[in-house]
């Protein structure tokens, strides 16, 4: 198993013959447990794991999650390999099934979220932005805050371009993106 920064995977690059990708429920919160007890039952699992920024404790920060919470990928040999653990595995509910026949996830689909890891890091990184462009959001914090807006573009460095009346006129006033936040 390779540990970086939080991206836990343990993962072939390609998969054996007769070896397909499955996937597993987890327990709410449980995917670093189903893992660790996976592997100690020799199974080759692969959890893709996301950098995401969200507020907590009134600040931005950025967070480590599983890409699919509640689903790990599983790669294993329906033929050789007996599958019955999987349901009893500590933090494991079991297979998604479809019609009592488990849901095979194509290599192709495994290969591109690989694909789209960072190298160093092993981990996916969050592109989204996190406001669009016409969305109301309100100032929490410097000199205007308490006042409400309209996200207008993201900026460098951390910063946002917002309209916000003032003076009975609409006005474009660029202020750090932590203090901004989605309007209630």
């Amino acid at each position: 198993m390779i540990v970086t920064n939080q991206a836990i995977t343990e993962c072939p690059k390609e998969t054996g013959l007769g070896a397909r990708w499955y996937v597993v429920i987890c327990k709410p919160r449980q995917e670093s447990v189903a893992i660790e007890n996976l592997t100690r039952q020799n199974f080759s699992v692969y959890l893709p794991r996301i950098q995401v920024r969200k507020r907590r404790t009134g600040r931005w920060m950025h967070i480590v999650e599983p890409l699919f919470p509640r689903y790990l990928f599983i790669n294993i040999n329906m033929l050789v390999q007996n599958v019955v653990p999987i349901r009893s595995t500590l933090g494991v509910v079991g297979l998604l099934r479809f019609s009592q026949i488990p849901a095979v996830v194509p290599d192709a689909v495994i290969s591109a979220i690989q694909a789209r890891e960072d190298v160093a890091t092993g981990l996916l990184q969050d592109r989204r932005e996190l406001f669009k462009v016409g969305e109301a959001i309100q100032v929490i914090d410097g000199p205007l805050k308490g006042l409400e807006g309209v996200f207008n573009q993201p900026r460098g460095d951390g910063r946002a371009m917002v309209l916000i009346e003032l003076l009975g006129q609409m006005n474009r006033v660029v202020i750090e993106r932590d203090w901004v936040m989605r309007a209630a």
